[in-house]
């Protein structure tokens, strides 16, 4: 949500929550839990997080993000 460009566990400021064990530039565990790594673990991931392991999130106006089905007119909270 930093508005970056980039979201979920794509954004390298997100490390904390996606790979919580695995700061960003650090060699890591492959074993560790992560996002990508085909689990949806609710501890770590949601569908906005990581979609390729939690699956696509529901279109729901409100959660800010303007998803399929959503525009302007009729989520303007979420789509500018």
């Amino acid at each position: 949500m930093d508005r970056d460009g980039l979201i979920g566990c794509a954004d390298p400021d997100c490390w904390a929550y996606c790979s919580p064990f695995c700061p960003p530039g650090q060699p890591c565990d492959a074993a560790d839990r992560r996002c990508g790594d085909g689990t949806c673990s609710a501890a770590l991931e949601t569908c906005q997080a990581c979609p390729q392991d939690c699956g696509a999130c529901p279109s729901v106006c409100g959660d800010y993000a303007c998803t399929a089905g959503e525009s302007a007119a009729s989520c303007a909270g979420d789509c500018p």
